[in-house]
């Protein structure tokens, strides 16, 4: 599951895999240009701040990201359900994505 979600993310912000997970436990994406980067969104806080909640934010406005890291903050909350607060966060974008789908029909 985790290999598909680290994937729908990264599509999702413009990214494309690049490779399969490492040793490091990273995954290998290429940007538009081809520029190699290594992310595992559902293991790292880092990356989904660096990657996604940018993305978040250009795409929904100040409101969205608010409530989306409230929503992120109500999966923590549920406690041992959650085990990682990055999956959490990535589990709180992945709902985001699919209204955003939905909306537009596909």
């Amino acid at each position: 599951m985790s290999d598909d979600l680290n994937k729908k993310l990264a599509e999702w912000v413009g990214l494309r895999l690049a490779g399969e997970l490492d040793y490091t436990g990273f995954y290998m994406f290429a940007d538009s240009e081809g520029i190699a980067h290594h992310a595992n969104f559902t293991e790292s806080l880092d990356a989904c701040f660096k990657w996604l909640i940018p993305e978040v934010y250009k795409r929904c406005g100040q409101g969205a990201t608010q409530a989306l890291l409230e929503i992120w903050g109500l999966y923590i909350s549920l406690g041992a359900y959650w085990r990682k607060e990055a999956k959490a966060l990535c589990f709180a974008i992945e709902k985001l994505i699919d209204i955003e789908k939905s909306n537009k029909g596909g």
